[in-house]
């Protein structure tokens, strides 16, 4: 079903939009003769955090990468819609984060890149079918090691490439997400450990730049990255979500990282959302689990006849 109709007197678009992940056909309407596609691949996983000794370097999972976003007006006229009469409609899912690690001195688990979304024109039995356009997914963040943690990259061969997931850090927070100037945001990078068993914070949320029908202000405030610990579990990264005047669509902010724990267990990256990375996970001590990375945001598709 569409999304809705403009009320406007004079041209009356019609949008839908596709945030289910799975591959889906519409009988595209033939009276109209552009359609805009606006689509973005899943998000990449952050990865998980290293669990180690006392006195080691432990780094936490990297963010995962943010997916690009294509946007192209398309030519209705100029398909043969008896051929063609229908668009089928893949949203990539975002990547799984990092499993978090259970095994004394074992480093962490890499997320998992995001798929990709795309739209073709489609047979009436779907047996011929011919791409129109596609949009990457996110890269994976890397597992936290002795000696690094890095994040994924953004998609990229796309109209806008997504940002990169941010490194795990020995220092007083691991590096944010990457925030895209018109791309989507990577994960924050997971905190790290240092051999003096200082337990780091994690890295707040990448910013991506929406895109959106209105002008509606909303938030586009960073979260911060999950508190360490040297005492206790470390705390969670935070999970993006949808602002509250969300009315048409919006590509999110990423998830935050965990933080380290020199004590405890490390903290889980936020996931994301909307094609934005999954935040990376924290280190942990020999004897506690470290903490997971987050899912990187599923993608989604938007198509607007006009």
């Amino acid at each position: 079903m569409p999304l809705y109709r403009y009320n406007s007197t004079a041209v009356k678009p019609l949008i839908y939009r596709y945030t289910t992940t799975g591959t889906f056909v519409l009988n595209y309407p033939k009276t109209y003769t552009f359609c805009r596609m606006i689509l973005c691949g899943g998000g990449g996983g952050g990865g998980s955090g290293r669990r180690g000794a006392a006195a080691s370097a432990r780094w936490g999972g990297g963010g995962g990468g943010g997916a690009g976003i294509s946007d192209w007006i398309f030519n209705l006229e100029n398909v043969n819609n008896t051929t063609f009469p229908n668009f089928s409609i893949t949203v990539g899912a975002g990547g799984a984060g990092g499993a978090v690690t259970t095994t004394n001195d074992t480093n962490g688990n890499n997320g998992v890149t995001g798929n990709d979304s795309s739209i073709s024109l489609a047979s009436s039995d779907g047996t011929a079918q011919q791409i129109i356009i596609y949009a990457p997914g996110g890269l994976l963040g890397q597992s936290g090691s002795a000696s690094a943690g890095n994040g994924g990259a953004g998609g990229s061969a796309c109209v806008y490439p997504g940002a990169s997931g941010g490194n795990s850090g020995l220092a007083a927070t691991a590096n944010s997400g990457g925030s895209g100037n018109t791309g989507i945001a990577g994960g924050g990078g997971g905190g790290g450990i240092s051999t003096g068993n200082v337990a780091y914070t994690g890295g707040s949320c990448g910013v991506s730049q929406r895109f959106r029908l209105n002008t509606t202000a909303f938030n586009t405030a960073s979260q911060a990255g999950g508190a360490a610990s040297q005492v206790a579990d470390a705390s969670n990264g935070i999970s993006a979500s949808v602002p509250t005047n969300y009315t048409d669509f919006i590509f999110g902010n990423s998830g935050s990282g965990g933080g380290a724990s020199s004590a405890g267990a490390g903290g889980r990256g936020g996931d994301g959302i909307f094609g934005s990375g999954g935040g990376g996970g924290g280190a942990s001590l020999n004897g506690f689990n470290s903490g997971a990375g987050g899912k990187g945001g599923d993608g989604a598709v938007y198509l607007v006849f006009y």
